[in-house]
């Protein structure tokens, strides 16, 4: 598992789905600007990695930026957790969370 960077972000606005559909691939251009601004605002994304292959992601916001809510300050919302239907039952969501969970508490709020 790693941070995700510029090389993931489409595989993150794309929901993990790697088709050629235009409609996917529209969705995916216009969430490209999404993720750029709120990586700079503090979203963190995960990348998780199953022999070398990305596998599932999560994305964490601090609440005090979060689009969709709850309200509060100085936690993180976790709005999407996924994990590529043919690499769950490896633990790899478990990680991931068991990862956003100490970054969080390690992580000081703005």
């Amino acid at each position: 598992m790693r941070m995700a960077d510029e090389e993931d972000i489409d595989f993150l606005a794309g929901c993990g789905h790697s088709e050629n559909d235009s409609e996917i691939q529209e969705s995916i251009a216009r969430k490209r600007g999404f993720f750029w601004e709120k990586w700079k605002e503090g979203l963190v994304s995960l990348v998780g990695l199953v022999e070398g292959k990305r596998s599932g992601f999560l994305n964490m916001f601090p609440i005090e930026i979060s689009p969709w809510g709850p309200f509060g300050e100085d936690l993180y919302v976790i709005p999407c957790l996924f994990v590529i239907w043919d690499y769950q039952g490896r633990e790899l969501g478990k990680t991931m969370m068991s990862t956003a969970i100490e970054m969080a508490i390690d992580t000081p709020h703005a």
